[in-house]
């Protein structure tokens, strides 16, 4: 009893560290495009509406129809429209934690939990407005529901893995690989079990009728292949591993190597110990989760030669899965040693490298978070004065600059905003432009811009700035000039 009451501390212990990362300063930055386009399209007058919206984009619904009450309700400020994605993190680590009960003791259990909550790539996602920390918790909530329908089918456990696999595919097109891997799988190791084949195959058939509704759209969305995506395959896993894994934060490439590596060995450990279990219910469990994470890899591995999908924050879906394995490892490499009556301090410090390399990364990311560059709208902020702001930006980014304006510029007066897609319309607000001796021009790296040509032709540059792709830079009229000869 004692034993426990400690986990449930030590659990929340984890916990709270996942959410001080998820939460601490969470409303101080801007949006992003990305982020400006959820909350654009979630902002649509009604639901056929932003139907129409995101059937043009190249995502589910799934995050626009849940931000769209928060908009409603609370309106669109960064703390507000992004604290939903932080719970989500928050709530993954600890269904990471029940996942792996399934499968292996409290401690260890624990472990899987704390690399979750330290992740920097899964730290960095639930801190947007972006599906990527949703996704990672159904990636947990679905392995567990459907692996519960598997050990005990009930028409309960039925229903509620067919609404999680249908609301993990509203979230991300992504999920299909992980139903495909976690169905397949199921079915395999319970292959010799009718009830439980037939219940899985009537939840795999549930979930496929409750997302045809939006078969058309994906058909529709299918022919769009973004250029900065590409295949799952070995290079992926290892981007997982070291340069977005749980110990990328880590101040020495070395070091992160080294614990990447252990991360690494475990995992192999974890998925042949699981695969190899004997014929009861948490073996069971641990072989769904191995062939699982097998089948994800292979599948993802075979797409990528039909699509370029992949990134890595795209395999937050397969974390807690990831993560549950390397734990399983950890866990037989130590009763192993246990059994061959090596000291409990030895047996132990095999999972101590991987808990200093953790908090280690919690010290080194904790500075990474507070203490980041200002990005692009509170530089506005602060910058900005009574200049003019011409936003230089191709016609696709315009709808999320739209939404991105009220937020960059607070109270500024609107008539000192111009957002230039094609020549026509900067030449329309020239003339409202050259009574002021000073104006700032953004623009998003890589796009057409038509006002750039005219500044470097024309134009004195003061000081400029740039925040990922997003670019600012303040320009100034020469005396010289004779500004009506420019147009």
């Amino acid at each position: 009893m004692r034993s426990r009451y400690l986990a449930y501390l030590a659990l929340a212990l984890v916990l709270t560290l996942g959410a001080y990362f998820r939460l601490n300063d969470l409303g101080n930055g801007s949006f992003w495009a990305d982020e400006c386009i959820v909350a654009m399209h979630a902002e649509a007058d009604s639901l056929s509406d932003l139907i129409d919206r995101v059937s043009q984009d190249v995502h589910p619904p799934g995050l626009h129809l849940m931000t769209r009450p928060i908009i409603k309700t609370w309106g669109r400020s960064q703390y507000a429209l992004r604290f939903p994605s932080a719970v989500f993190g928050i709530a993954a680590i600890l269904f990471t934690y029940i996942l792996a009960r399934t499968q292996l003791g409290r401690g260890f259990s624990l472990l899987a939990a704390l690399l979750l909550s330290v992740c920097p790539i899964a730290i960095e996602e639930s801190r947007q407005l972006r599906p990527y920390s949703l996704l990672c918790l159904f990636g947990a909530l679905t392995t567990l529901s459907v692996i519960r329908l598997a050990l005990k089918p009930s028409i309960p456990r039925l229903l509620v893995a067919i609404f999680l696999c249908a609301a993990t595919l509203y979230t991300h097109y992504v999920g299909a690989i992980l139903l495909i891997a976690l169905f397949a799988s199921s079915i395999w190791v319970f292959r010799h079990t009718p009830k439980t084949r037939n219940a899985l195959l009537l939840s795999s058939l549930g979930t496929a009728l409750l997302f045809a509704p939006w078969g058309p759209v994906l058909i529709g969305q299918l022919g769009f292949r973004p250029t900065h995506l590409w295949p799952f395959g070995l290079s992926s896993l290892k981007s997982m591993m070291l340069e977005n894994g749980p110990f990328s934060s880590l101040a020495s490439p070395d070091s992160t190597a080294v614990a990447g590596t252990v991360l690494f060995v475990t995992l192999i450990v974890g998925i042949l110990v699981s695969i190899a279990g004997r014929n009861r219910g948490e073996a069971q469990s641990g072989a769904c989760l191995a062939h699982c994470f097998l089948a994800f890899v292979v599948v993802s591995y075979a797409l990528g030669f039909w699509r370029h999908f992949f990134q890595p924050k795209s395999g937050l879906l397969i974390y807690p899965i990831l993560l549950v394995l390397c734990a399983a490892g950890l866990q037989h490499i130590y009763r192993m040693l246990r059994r061959r009556r090596v000291n409990q301090i030895v047996a132990a410090s095999v999972v101590a490298p991987l808990v200093v390399a953790t908090a280690i990364n919690a010290l080194e990311y904790t500075p990474r978070i507070i203490d980041r560059s200002r990005d692009m709208a509170l530089y506005f902020r602060d910058n900005v004065r009574d200049e003019p702001v011409i936003l230089d930006c191709d016609p696709g980014y315009r709808a999320s600059f739209e939404f991105y304006l009220p937020l960059a510029f607070p109270d500024y007066p609107s008539d000192r905003i111009f957002l230039i897609t094609n020549e026509a319309e900067l030449r329309e607000n020239f003339e409202k432009i050259i009574k002021f001796d000073r104006f700032w021009i953004v623009h998003v790296a890589f796009t057409h811009r038509t006002a750039l040509p005219l500044a470097a032709k024309h134009l004195e540059l003061v000081r400029g700035f740039c925040h990922g792709m997003l670019c600012a830079t303040l320009y100034e009229w020469p005396d010289s000039a004779d500004r009506n000869a420019e147009e």
